[in-house]
């Protein structure tokens, strides 16, 4: 992944491309992996678009999660249990607040973690696949 290997180019404003040679390869090559299963121009457009973003968001969660753990720190276990009390004591208990309070509840035991980039990246790819499928009438989708 580019922003593992280069985290600050996660950070860069996305403007206007280049045009040159390297960007226009960089944007064939994405669009030919949409070409021709059903999607207009514009539909390839906005797919690509909608699916770098999805990247791009992903890698930033992702790399600000890494950046916030201690050394050797490999899961959010150790830092919820330091914050819990004053977390708790700032935003009162679960009854203030009970969907965020299950769901973050859920994401922990499940992954260990305070937010799961990765899991939430699979979960977009899947609905914009999803999505593309139907629009396109794949069978099974």
């Amino acid at each position: 992944m580019v922003a593992g290997a280069h985290p600050r180019s996660s950070d860069l404003a996305i403007g206007r491309p280049v045009p040159g040679p390297g960007a226009s390869a960089k944007y064939e090559t994405e669009l030919r992996a949409l070409d021709g299963i059903g999607l207009t121009d514009i539909g390839m457009e906005h797919t690509l678009t909608a699916l770098l973003s999805l990247v791009r968001g992903t890698a930033r969660a992702a790399l600000a999660a890494q950046g916030s753990g201690e050394p050797g720190e490999d899961q959010d276990t150790g830092w919820w249990a330091n914050i819990e009390p004053a977390l708790t004591a700032a935003i009162g208990e679960q009854t203030r607040f009970p969907t965020a309070s299950r769901v973050a509840r859920a994401l922990g035991e499940q992954t260990g973690k305070a937010n799961d980039p990765e899991g939430a990246y699979r979960r977009g790819v899947g609905l914009l696949l999803e999505g593309i499928a139907r629009q396109i009438d794949l069978p099974g989708a």
